[in-house]
């Protein structure tokens, strides 16, 4: 009975994703655009993506998040703001297990997440979204999506007013890397052989 419950455990223990990233922006400089700055470091790229000014903003880490780079307009009252058509595309170079951000100021415009199993075109694996109240100054939520395959995140307002922005922060992906795993696995279950044969010597 042990050896099935040991053996549930490994098998659990070799879906379970062992590596995955971080990006909070704070490495950018603020106005420029994303695209490739961490594909050779991470293997992510953005398409539209902005590095911007967080002020702060409850939820954030650091000075930088980033914005569409389409959508903002420095020199307008909301420039923080962008629906579908100004969304931000984040483009893995391998497949994702889980991915994550945190939306800053979220308002009644709202914040989503679309995730792809390609870079371009593909099925949807999954959403996630969030409103708030007014221009949602202060409020942030964590959006996040689970899947065996997601290649490209898409960042919008879903109900896009034109005078409630949005910024996105901590960014965390992670990869399952089923080698790795496996053998951990096979070491802790050498481990436990071991050991019933010494209790039977």
């Amino acid at each position: 009975m042990r050896s099935i419950a040991f053996i549930s455990i490994l098998c659990a223990m070799l879906a379970v994703p062992c590596m995955g990233g971080v990006i909070n922006f704070d490495d950018g400089t603020a106005d420029t655009p994303v695209g490739s700055f961490y594909s050779a470091s991470l293997g992510v790229t953005f398409v539209n993506g902005l590095f911007v000014q967080n002020y702060g903003a409850p939820g954030s880490s650091g000075t930088l998040a980033v914005a569409s780079e389409t959508g903002h307009d420095p020199y307008g009252p909301f420039p923080y703001t962008f629906g579908y058509p100004e969304r931000v595309q984040v483009l893995f170079d391998s497949p994702q297990f889980a991915v994550s951000l945190v939306a800053l100021d979220v308002g009644v415009a709202g914040a989503r997440i679309d995730a792809y199993d390609q870079t371009v075109g593909g099925t949807q694996v999954g959403y996630d979204e969030a409103f708030g109240v007014g221009q949602g100054v202060g409020h942030y939520v964590t959006l996040s999506v689970s899947g065996s395959e997601i290649r490209r995140l898409e960042i919008y307002q879903p109900s896009y007013n034109g005078s409630d922005g949005i910024s996105a922060d901590n960014l965390k992906f992670t990869v399952p890397e089923p080698s790795t795993c496996g053998l951990i696995g096979v070491g802790l279950l050498l481990v436990s052989l071991a050991v019933r044969r010494l209790k039977r010597a």
